[in-house]
């Protein structure tokens, strides 16, 4: 396993035969307008020619924010757009890239399966149809978030715990796709924009006035929007955020209570553990004494 400063976690192969579904690959990058694409480090397996690719693996890549184009075999060349997953198949050519004006942010993840499994992939995905869009789903970020941090801190069996991850992944996003419209009829772009963007400055502690400014519109119409929308203020949804990272951190990597506390906004120990505590009735420790205690 490799890891970059764009949080990059590649696995080594293993065999599937003793599971339905190994993991082989997990990521996040975040191309920046003007920058190259794809980024230099990828093991040779993984890069891309001037034709594009063929994997022996599926892989599931989620653009969180920008845009760019993809094109495969059984695919001509479409947009991507924010909150597009794109399915890629084993043995399917296929390249995909950022808009170079606008660049994204992507995550990825590349499994194998058992024939059970495969059959059931084809039967939920089309290789003409590889692109689904699902918004932003927070749910889905957090799957994604946990076999990167499982990958990361490798302990014995997390395979067998990624493998749910994964499935829990694939029945998401299917679910997503069908009730797209209902989901997220009350959606517009701006409210998720504001999501993003609290929910990658946890670090900051943004404020819902500064998240307005950055995006360019009244704060108390987007005050009332995300409300409507989510069900919650903007601050009651960061201060959730950071509480779901908080626990993801604390039960899947071995990350100091310290370095985790200053991930989520805190610059001492002592705020964030009275932030925990308050919270959720325990502390820190205790929280990832019982995780591992129920692994």
């Amino acid at each position: 396993m490799s890891t970059t400063k764009d949080s990059m976690y590649y696995l080594s192969g293993e065999s599937h035969e003793f599971q339905p579904v190994i993991c082989t690959t997990v990521g996040y990058q975040n191309c920046e307008p003007h920058s190259s694409y794809p980024v230099s480090n990828h093991p040779d397996l993984y890069n891309f020619s001037t034709r594009g690719r063929v994997l022996d693996e599926y892989q599931m890549v989620y653009i969180t924010h920008g845009e760019g184009w993809f094109e495969s075999d059984s695919c001509t060349r479409m947009k991507i757009r924010t909150g597009d997953i794109i399915i890629l198949f084993p043995g399917e050519r296929h390249i995909y890239h950022p808009d170079e004006k606008v660049g994204w942010h992507e995550y990825w993840i590349g499994f194998k399966g058992n024939r059970e499994f495969e059959a059931s992939m084809r039967s939920m995905y089309d290789k003409s149809d590889p692109v689904l869009h699902i918004g932003i789903d927070d749910r889905v970020l957090y799957i994604y978030e946990t076999v990167m941090s499982l990958a990361h801190f490798e302990r014995k069996d997390n395979q067998k715990a990624m493998m749910g991850w994964i499935g829990a992944l694939v029945r998401q996003v299917e679910y997503d796709r069908t009730n797209f419209d209902s989901l997220h009829k009350k959606h517009n772009q701006t409210v998720l924009d504001a999501q993003i963007l609290l929910r990658e400055h946890l670090h900051e502690h943004i404020s819902p006035g500064e998240v307005a400014k950055r995006l360019g519109v009244s704060y108390s119409l987007l005050r009332e929007q995300f409300r409507a929308t989510t069900g919650m203020s903007m601050a009651n949804y960061a201060l959730q955020q950071r509480l779901n990272k908080s626990k993801m951190l604390l039960a899947n990597t071995g990350k100091s209570i310290k370095e985790i506390s200053y991930s989520v906004g805190y610059d001492s120990i002592s705020r964030f553990c009275c932030f925990f505590k308050e919270h959720l009735g325990i502390t820190a420790s205790e929280y990832r004494a019982n995780a591992i205690k129920e692994k």
